[in-house]
């Protein structure tokens, strides 16, 4: 266990009903990921989910929406080296940077702002008003993780700052709140796109 990840699980807690928190704990009890259940908890999310982002190789949505979109197809690069087995340790930072990622575009797009960092976007009256308080708190306690995973580089040597475990819960806890973004924000993607 890696220094976010009881932070993680509470956010899982948070997020989720009870009965989708226990199909993720199911998920991770193992030591390989199961990718094909991974899919039914991310469809469950509704929106983007892992199997209907792209179509025949290539990306279901609009190219101007490509950075909302775009780290989800990475993460999902990421979660097929995973069920294959490969030792993949050294990517959990990079999951759960890409997991915010996907959070941090969707609330610029919904406050309608430029290049702003998560935190700061979160601070303006605009983006406070279209998200409402409780989705500002939820997203506001991914803001400390997703910075660490940007930033934080001066842990012990050859240990991982985020375990498998952390980039997994990120994925499916960015997923969950970004699907309550996805509405807010004017895409051109078409709403039915990922139904």
């Amino acid at each position: 266990m890696g220094p976010y990840t009881s932070a993680l699980w509470r956010l899982t807690d948070d997020v989720f009903t009870s009965a989708h928190a226990e199909l993720i704990r199911n998920l991770l009890s193992t030591d390989r990921l199961r990718l094909d259940e991974l899919v039914i908890i991310d469809r469950g999310i509704g929106g983007p989910s892992l199997d209907q982002l792209d179509d025949t190789g290539s990306g279901r949505y609009d190219p101007s929406d490509r950075d909302v979109f775009r780290p989800l197809q990475y993460l999902k690069s990421y979660f097929v080296m995973l069920e294959e087995g490969r030792t993949v340790d050294w990517l959990a930072r990079e999951m759960v940077h890409m997991s915010a990622l996907h959070l941090e575009t969707l609330v610029k797009r919904a406050g309608r702002l430029g290049p702003l960092p998560l935190g700061t976007a979160l601070g303006k009256v605009r983006v406070r008003n279209q998200l409402g308080d409780v989705l500002v708190g939820q997203v506001s306690q991914v803001v400390q993780i997703y910075n660490a995973a940007k930033h934080h580089v001066d842990h012990p040597m050859d240990t991982h700052l985020f375990s498998v475990e952390d980039g997994i819960l990120s994925y499916l806890v960015c997923r969950k709140l970004g699907s309550r973004l996805i509405p807010l924000c004017a895409l051109n993607t078409p709403a039915g796109t990922f139904v």
